[in-house]
């Protein structure tokens, strides 16, 4: 298993994944830290033991014009719709500014497995994944390690 490029790796701990609720509140999310209290009860109210954050932004990690873009999000939603999996909408924030914000989602009730499958079919790089009782964990696709 080959090691992931240590650049994209620091790109994505070095990122903050926004839960945007629905008044309007944000609950920040990163990797390695324990999850912010709301997003639990969210997990919870949905009977979600757990979670996936993925994106359908820029794939292959190259950036692509906003209306590529806005496609891709509209077909992740309608995947997880068709798949009937509740989700929370994201927005990606690189903390240092040097990459553009991505717009994705929470998504309960998601395997690892189903959450690869996901990102895989999205052309990502990796996903985040967890438990409710665990801390969001980076997964890299294995064509990207």
């Amino acid at each position: 298993m080959a090691k992931p490029n240590d650049a994209l790796v620091e790109a994505f701990y070095n990122t903050k994944y926004c839960v945007e609720w629905q008044d309007g509140c944000v609950s920040n999310v990163f990797l390695n830290k324990p999850l912010p209290l709301p997003v639990i009860q969210w997990l919870q109210s949905v009977d979600a033991q757990t979670y996936a954050i993925v994106t359908a932004d820029n794939p292959h990690a190259q950036t692509r014009p906003e209306i590529d873009n806005i496609k891709a999000r509209k077909r992740l939603k309608s995947v997880l719709a068709q798949q009937q999996l509740p989700y929370q909408p994201t927005r990606h924030v690189a903390l240092h500014g040097d990459w553009p914000d991505e717009i994705g989602c929470l998504i309960g009730a998601i395997t690892q497995t189903e959450a690869i499958a996901l990102g895989r079919r999205f052309g990502q790089c990796a996903v985040i994944t967890g438990t409710i009782e665990t801390t969001p964990t980076l997964v890299f696709i294995d064509e990207y390690k």
